[in-house]
């Protein structure tokens, strides 16, 4: 994991804090941070919010799931959908496997801190080990999840 982190802050020192990349971000913008409501969704929880990349939010879209089957396809529905209102350059896209194994890591440092609560028994015994294998398919430049650089 150290050694992910390092080739991440790597990458992110490459690809900068320009403003069109680079502001004020919600942080933890995770479907339980989602209300639907009959005039639209509203989004709650404001406390992780701060400076940040805007690709971030997307790494704490996919928390927790990064692992699923289906992850590549949610990235590409959420990409498609974010392209709507702003469109992405080839390096937003590639800063993502960066940003994802970022998150996971931050996550997993999280779950230590709360492991007696129900959310962290929730992830099973096989949460560091889908870190571990994650960090590791990123440090061998694999697309994670496929598709999204």
């Amino acid at each position: 994991m150290a050694q992910a982190m390092e080739h991440v802050g790597q990458e992110l020192a490459v690809y900068g804090r320009e403003a069109e990349r680079y502001g004020l971000i919600h942080s933890d913008l995770r479907l339980t941070n989602l209300i639907l409501h009959p005039s639209g969704t509203r989004v709650i929880d404001f406390d992780d919010c701060g400076f940040g990349w805007f690709m971030h939010d997307l790494a704490a879209a996919i928390s927790f799931e990064e692992h699923h089957p289906s992850a590549p396809a949610w990235v590409e529905n959420w990409l498609e959908g974010y392209e709507q209102v702003v469109p992405l350059s080839a390096e937003d896209r590639a800063i993502l496997p960066a940003l994802f194994v970022q998150r996971r890591v931050q996550l997993t440092a999280w779950t230590g801190s709360h492991a007696q609560t129900d959310m962290v028994r929730s992830l099973g015994p096989d949460w560091l080990e889908h870190t571990v294998r994650l960090c590791r398919r990123y440090l061998d430049g694999k697309n994670w999840p496929i598709g999204c650089a």
